[in-house]
């Protein structure tokens, strides 16, 4: 029989979006209990039959909400004929306390007690979907970063982020891998596509990357190597390109190899547009990582916790 791949789901900011306030505007809750409200992520219920239905994975939600709620919560957005082919539900208690984390409920995944509990899975067959990195540190390999659903997306209920990741999921499906580290370490999932922004464009010439150890004067290091950066656009040598302004957002494009990625854009003072790659150690247990950072953000939270970055800047 061909080797199944246990998928596990994130509930708040993968599947739904679970917040104490209403989303502003012309759109209306799925659910409202215990003081929270809840938004399905559109096209949710599509998602999960098309991928249980073929056989090559076995779908079930894992969260660090309480079993009352993630129940609740599913009533809510999944009727029960999707509910039904769920494997398992794991709450709370399948998760460990976060040791970074900046709140004390903070937790993270405890895949060791995932495999006890389904012992026929392991790090060979097992996926995680969520939309913080942070959650799954420990077994990043196993991971891939969805792009969050949150109150902003709530008001468009964007359908193209589900569409790409079962397309994706659909061909490791087919592959059937040995190994899904394997598969995501040579065929990594890029949430560009899923979120429908435009991909950063290839330079016309080579860059140079520039590593910048995190120290205490990290911001003043990295500003100065990327200002000393050598690029070469369109055959026409380009120096000293602006610093990164304050502001600049960087998305998570994916953990691979055990480092993350992030890049973002932004545009100089004389109308330039930048392309800027960040990448760093995903291990750094001290070290958050949100799906969406300031620039800035980050080289302060490198600093903190003493990890190197690899910052490439290009202009196109």
């Amino acid at each position: 029989m061909e080797p199944r791949i246990l998928l596990l789901l994130d509930m708040n900011g993968t599947i739904c979006y679970r917040s104490e306030e209403r989303v502003a505007g012309n759109v209306r809750e799925d659910l409202y209990i215990r003081h929270k409200y809840y938004y399905k992520r559109r096209g949710i219920e599509e998602f999960v039959k098309q991928l249980a239905s073929t056989g090559h994975f076995k779908v079930a939600v894992y969260s660090s909400m309480m079993s009352h709620n993630i129940q609740a919560g599913l009533n809510a957005i999944m009727n029960p004929q999707t509910r039904q082919q769920l494997l398992a539900i794991l709450d709370r208690g399948m998760n460990k306390p976060d040791p970074t984390g900046k709140d004390p409920w903070d937790t993270v995944r405890d895949m060791r007690k995932v495999w006890r509990r389904l012992p026929e899975f392991g790090p060979k067959n097992t996926l995680l979907l969520d939309n913080e990195a942070r959650k799954f540190a420990e077994d990043a390999a196993n991971g891939i970063v969805v792009p969050e659903f949150g109150a902003a997306e709530v008001l468009g209920r964007k359908t193209n982020t589900l569409d790409s990741l079962t397309a994706y999921l659909l061909k490791m499906g087919e592959s059937g891998p040995s190994d899904v580290r394997e598969y995501l370490r040579s065929h990594p999932f890029d949430p560009s596509k899923t979120v429908g922004e435009q991909r950063l464009p290839h330079p016309a010439g080579p860059a140079t990357a520039v590593r910048v150890s995190a120290t205490t004067s990290a911001a003043d290091e990295l500003a100065s190597a990327v200002r000393g950066l050598q690029l070469n656009h369109g055959g026409t040598p380009r120096t000293e390109p602006p610093t990164v302004p304050s502001g600049t957002a960087l998305h998570l494009v994916c953990i691979e190899n055990g480092c993350f990625k992030m890049t973002g854009k932004y545009t100089s003072e004389d109308g330039t547009p930048y392309a800027v790659q960040v990448k760093g150690d995903a291990g750094n247990v001290k070290m958050r990582i949100d799906t969406k950072m300031d620039f800035n953000r980050l080289v302060e939270e490198a600093d903190a916790a003493g990890c190197q970055l690899d910052i490439n800047q290009e202009s196109f």
